[in-house]
């Protein structure tokens, strides 16, 4: 993943016909990038969906606060959901898959029941 800088954000924002000349939001936007693994043109295209979706926000401190709070930590919240949902799909071999028997069924029982797995 390339480092994200004010200068990358900067032109992105050229791309979208966005200005900001305020070092803060940009500086803002650099650490989201840094805290949600996001690259410029990815978190760019995120904003500008967002801000559309609010009636063209303005690029803003305030609005910047607001768009990690309520879009940033919601996809957060989701990758996290799939990745646990990710551990019960995981491939099992059979050591791992007689824990989930009960003590008493047989070995054929068992062998059985792989067989179709």
């Amino acid at each position: 993943m390339a480092l994200v800088t004010t200068e990358s954000l900067k032109a992105e924002l050229e791309t979208f016909e966005i200005t900001c000349e305020d070092e803060s939001v940009l500086d803002k936007m650099v650490e989201l990038c840094i805290c949600s693994r996001t690259q410029a043109e990815q978190m760019l295209n995120e904003w500008v969906a967002y801000s559309t979706t609010k009636d063209g926000l303005e690029l803003t401190l305030e609005n910047l606060e607001h768009f990690d709070h309520e879009f940033l930590n919601k996809r957060n919240k989701s990758r996290s959901s799939s990745r646990k949902d990710d551990s019960y799909n995981r491939t099992r071999d059979v050591h791992s898959l007689q824990d989930l028997y009960p003590s008493g069924q047989s070995e054929k029982e068992t062998f059985r029941f792989t067989m179709f797995l």
